[in-house]
């Protein structure tokens, strides 16, 4: 169950988005009202913001999508495509909470946050800033592959 201030942080952010089909002021991509700008910088700005704005992960999911990890002491290794801000990933680590976690996303502001959130177990993890058409991860690397809100980026 959410704390008071994050269902309120949560509903605000619901009234200002609401009020018009695009993003609030605040976090609106120039693109929607002076031409295009580059997708990371769009998201970078966005990770101050999105365990608020997300369904997923601590962000109000209820961890569903990961029920495909097992729950098991060993020590998976997990690879998050799309990573964002890591919130999801205490559902896995309260499956496997041994898991090795491989984070990869093109936005250092996210990989910001994830570092901020892990701290104190930044070991268990490894970001990498990229693309994920650009890193060649080879064949079975890791144990379980999860994409939040990544794959409509290639459709």
């Amino acid at each position: 169950m959410l704390n008071e201030k994050a269902a309120q942080r949560r509903e605000e952010i619901g009234r200002i988005s609401r009020r018009s089909p695009l993003p609030p002021e605040n976090i609106r991509p120039h693109w929607m009202t002076e031409g295009i700008e580059e997708t990371f910088d769009y998201w970078n700005r966005l990770a101050e913001v999105w365990d608020d704005l997300s369904m997923g992960g601590s962000g109000g999911g209820d961890g569903a999508m990961f029920s495909h990890i097992p729950e098991t002491d060993e020590a998976l290794s997990v690879l998050d495509i799309g990573c964002g801000t890591g919130a999801s990933w205490e559902y896995i680590l309260q499956r496997a909470p041994n898991a090795h976690i491989t984070g990869i996303d093109l936005c250092p502001a996210m990989l910001d946050k994830i570092r901020e959130r892990f701290q104190d177990n930044l070991s268990r993890f490894t970001l990498i800033e990229g693309s994920t058409v650009d890193v060649p991860f080879g064949e079975a690397c890791f144990d379980f592959v999860t994409s939040e809100l990544h794959i409509h980026f290639f459709l």
